[in-house]
Order: C-alpha cells, then structure tokens, then sequence
C-alpha cells in the first residue's frame, strides 16, 4: 500500500490526466461505501476510546513513508520489520474492541422495537429508590440495557422479571440479602436479573476514589452502549455510566433527564425527529466524514487504481467502410490495417472483444470511380466507451473506388464493406 501511494506522487500530468478521466461512476460508488465503513470504524473507535492508538498507527505509517522518500535507509528497515508483524500487533490490542464490534454486528438485525423504554410510573420508582438507597448509604448497581447486548459480558444472576417498585428495588440491595453486591438488570419495565456480576474497567484515572462496584458499572459501559446508576456505599453518591464515562449525579431531576435522554436514544418512538437528528449527526462529525472520504480515496487509489491497471495498449484492427454505394466496389487499399493506442483499466481489458475497436470510413458521399487519399480523424474511430481513446497510426490512408462491372478482373485482396 505504502508504495503505491508514493508511485502518486510521481505520477506526470498525462498519467494524472489519465487516471482522472479513467474513473468511472461505480469507482466514486466504491470510494462512498468504503467511506462509510471507515466512519463506521472511526464511530466505533471513538466510542471505545482507541482512537488515540489507530492515529499513532497513521504516524507510524506516515514516518514509514517519510523514512522511503528520503532514502534513509536504516529507518526504513527498521520501520519496515515492524509493520511487518503490525497486523498480530493491532490484533492483540484491539481484541476487546474486535470481539465488542462482532457482537454488535450479530446482534443488529435482532434489535427489538422500544426495547429498554420505561414507562413513567417505572422511572419515578427508579429515581426514588436510587435516591433513598443513596440517602442510606446503601450500594446499588443497576444497568439499562441499550441496542447492543450486554449477555456476553455478564455473568450469573438469577432470573426474576418482576415488575419495577421501590420497595423490591430496596429489598433486594438490603444489606442482608446475599446477592446485594451484584447487578441489577432492567428491561422493558421489568427487572430482569439481579445479583450479576460485570466486567471490571482498568480505566484508573476515572476511577480515583471509587470502588469495586464503580468498577463494574463503568465496565459494562466500556464494552457496550448500556447505562448504569452506582450508588456509593461509602458516600452515598449516585454516578451514571454511559460510553466509557463516569459521570456524578447531583438530583433526582438530574437524574430523571438522563434516563429519559437515554432511553430516547434507543427508542423507535421519536421517529418525527430522527431526519434533524441525522442531519444534525453529520454536522457535528464533518470531521470525521472528510476524514473518511479522505482515507476511502487513498485506499482506492493504493489498492484498486493498481489492481484496476489503468494501462495502454496497442490494437491491430482492419478498415470497414460503411454506405457503400451499390455499384461501386473498394480496391487497393493501403495501408490494410490501423494501430489503434486505448487506456484503461486492466479488468475492462480483459472483458473486451476486440471486434468492437474498428476504423470506419463512411463512403455515402462517393459518386464515382476514383483513387481516393482520406485523412483519418478521431471520429472513425469506435471503440467501447469505457476506454480512453490514445492516437492511431498511420493517420493517411488510400484507396480506389471502381465500378463492381470490373470487380471479377481483379485481384485485389478483398475487404471490409458494409
């Protein structure tokens, strides 16, 4: 790849002229979808916080590059053996992220409609029993599931789909209970499981001063899009998870706001403003969008526009005159043949019947028997539309134009007459 985008920058402005010209619509068609997987990607990355270590792996790339055009050999090398084993590299620090991007793959198409929406009386008895076991100092962990599953990160729990009431909230985070230091999962107004146990974040730096159940909230939220309330045993404090981020809580309205922002997120029911939201999406990453395109573009031109083989080559083809009057006969034509010079790309080659590259000289305007001296031009030559028409040689030809009366005397080579 890296030799090939720097085989651009020594491109000569009829090789630049060329590959401009050669680009068919299906190539912007392709450079768009490859696009939209790289934002994708981009999208991904920054929600997972590893953004910061794909830009690092760009500089290496671009100091690979750098290393080449200045001839400084030993970096090269050096750079040059490394990125040999980047991909195992990439592999080993991605592979929560690469497994986390699988499963949201899988999960997509078993999305299911409204299904983390809370009605209003369940969120009032969230709210008060997340305030009330705050106000005890009572710990608490509990996680609204959003579009992604969150089945693979967790682990244990005891099924119990009851309906959500502030009472049972507090019964089952008492103290006494032996699975209160567990997970509390809420689905669709009901709490789904309780005593689960998730994964721990090593994000330290939000983590300052907080504990094992912090830990496991933050976790969750690391490695999907669910949202988690921790209520602080020691400060009785309530903290929301949500994307990788700790946040404080500092009221019950507070509190109110955010899950119904959330849950409006993964909702279906605000359909009348999901056309300002995407709008608004692509405003608000315009960045990220030319970036993409950016990236998209490189790409086609170090992998496809290489593959494609934007090449000349040279064709043979015979002469074929057209509209040729009913008494008239063509004889003695020098030269026979034409070199044809087209462009393109090596795969349109390849599907190319050569009798649809021909020299056509039109005779309707021939009224009598003559030796003729014709000077071809772009225009008598057809060739399929998806090539780059070069030159041709010769550019002169001629010919003899006799009565077909004296057509059986000769001894003329015979030719192409339509």
């Amino acid at each position: 790849m890296i030799n090939s985008l720097i085989s651009l920058f020594h491109l000569d402005n009829t090789s630049l002229k060329l590959v401009l010209t050669s680009i068919q619509p299906r190539d912007f068609l392709d450079i768009i979808f490859t696009a939209l997987m790289i934002y994708i990607l981009i999208w991904f990355l920054r929600r997972t916080k590893s953004l910061p270590v794909v830009l690092g792996v760009f500089i290496l790339l671009l100091a690979y590059s750098l290393s080449y055009l200045l001839n400084l050999s030993l970096t090269y090398r050096i750079l040059q053996t490394f990125l040999g084993a980047l991909v195992i590299i990439l592999v080993i620090i991605f592979q929560e992220e690469i497994k986390r991007f699988f499963y949201l793959l899988g999960s997509f198409n078993i999305y299911r409609k409204n299904q983390s929406v809370l009605n209003n009386e369940s969120l009032e008895n969230l709210v008060n029993a997340t305030w009330r076991l705050a106000s005890k100092k009572i710990g608490a962990l509990m996680v609204i599931p959003g579009k992604e599953l969150i089945s693979p990160y967790i682990i244990g729990g005891i099924d119990i789909n009851a309906k959500i009431t502030e009472p049972l909230l507090l019964a089952l985070f008492n103290t006494e209970s032996p699975t209160h230091d567990g997970a509390l999962i809420i689905n669709k107004n009901l709490i789904e499981k309780y005593g689960v146990y998730l994964p721990l974040s090593k994000d330290l730096e939000q983590l300052k001063g907080y504990g094992t159940r912090h830990r496991a909230g933050l976790g969750i939220s690391e490695k999907s899009d669910a949202l988690s309330i921790i209520v602080s045993e020691e400060k009785g404090t309530v903290s929301i998870a949500l994307n990788g981020k700790l946040t404080p809580v500092h009221s019950k309205e507070e509190l109110k706001e955010i899950l119904n922002k959330f849950l409006n997120t993964i909702s279906n029911s605000n359909k009348r403003n999901s056309l300002f939201n995407i709008i608004n999406s692509l405003i608000n990453n315009v960045f990220y969008i030319i970036l993409a395109l950016i990236l998209a573009s490189l790409f086609w031109l170090s992998f496809a526009y290489p593959n494609l083989g934007i090449v000349q080559k040279n064709f043979t083809v015979p002469i074929e005159f057209i509209n040729v009057p009913n008494n008239f006969v063509v004889k003695d034509l020098k030269p026979m043949e034409v070199t044809v010079t087209l462009a393109g790309k090596n795969q349109d080659f390849k599907l190319l019947d050569q009798n649809s590259i021909k020299v056509v000289i039109d005779l309707k305007d021939i009224t009598k028997k003559d030796k003729y001296f014709v000077t071809l031009t772009p225009s008598n030559i057809k060739y399929p539309s998806v090539l780059e028409f070069i030159g041709f040689e010769p550019k002169k030809i001629q010919f003899t134009i006799e009565e077909k009366a004296n057509e059986l005397n000769s001894s003329s080579t015979p030719l192409i007459i339509k």
